[in-house]
């Protein structure tokens, strides 16, 4: 599936679980490989489990995916989490 840039869309967050490189998510959809990322912890799952989030900028767009990355650990608080024991 493509959208109207012809970018592929669609992807599942299982596909890209399973791919084992990093970026290779990025890449099956279509994305740049000069991007910037961030991951960021986003909470547990019920199984104690870690989950997180990426941010993705366009390339040199640090001073944004950082901005976008600070105002998500003032606006939840998983960055001091700790998993259950």
């Amino acid at each position: 599936m493509a959208d109207r840039r012809g970018l592929r869309t669609g992807f599942t967050t299982g596909a890209c679980a399973a791919a084992a490189t990093r970026g290779a998510c990025l890449a099956l959809a279509g994305r740049p490989q000069r991007t910037v990322e961030l991951s960021l912890p986003a909470g547990f799952t019920s199984s104690g489990l870690p989950v997180a989030i990426q941010l993705v900028g366009a390339p040199f767009g640090e001073a944004n995916v950082i901005r976008a990355g600070r105002a998500f650990q003032h606006a939840t608080e998983w960055h001091l989490a700790k998993p259950p024991v």
